[in-house]
C-alpha cells in the first residue's frame, strides 16, 4: 500500500514514490495538473499512466499491457485517491 505519511507531507508530492512492487513516477508537470508513470520495481517495465481527464474532472490510470492482483489495484487505487484530494484541498491559481 501507499504510506500515506509520505504522499501528504506537503503541499507539493515528491518526484517518486516507492511502494512494494511499483514506483509512481512523475513524468510531467502542467500548471495545476501532473502526469505520474507506474514502474514495475524489478523490470522497469512502464505499467500505466495516471493523468487528469478533464472531462471526468479527475485523476484516472491508464494501463499498458500488465496483470494486477487486488493488492496491486488496492494501492493504484489509494495513490489515485491522494492525488485528486491534494488537487482539491490545495487548488492552484
Amino acid at each position: 500500500m501507499v504510506n500515506s505519511s509520505v504522499i501528504s507531507r506537503g503541499t507539493d508530492m515528491e518526484d517518486r514514490i516507492r511502494t512494494k512492487y511499483m514506483t509512481f513516477v512523475k513524468v510531467g508537470q502542467k500548471p495545476k495538473t501532473s502526469e505520474w508513470h507506474i514502474v514495475n520495481n524489478i523490470s522497469g517495465f512502464v505499467l500505466g499512466r495516471i493523468s487528469w481527464y478533464s472531462a471526468w474532472r479527475q485523476y484516472v490510470v491508464d494501463f499498458a499491457e500488465a496483470t494486477f492482483n487486488n493488492s496491486c489495484l488496492d494501492t493504484i487505487s489509494e495513490f489515485l485517491t491522494k492525488l485528486n484530494q491534494e488537487l482539491r484541498t490545495n487548488p492552484v491559481g
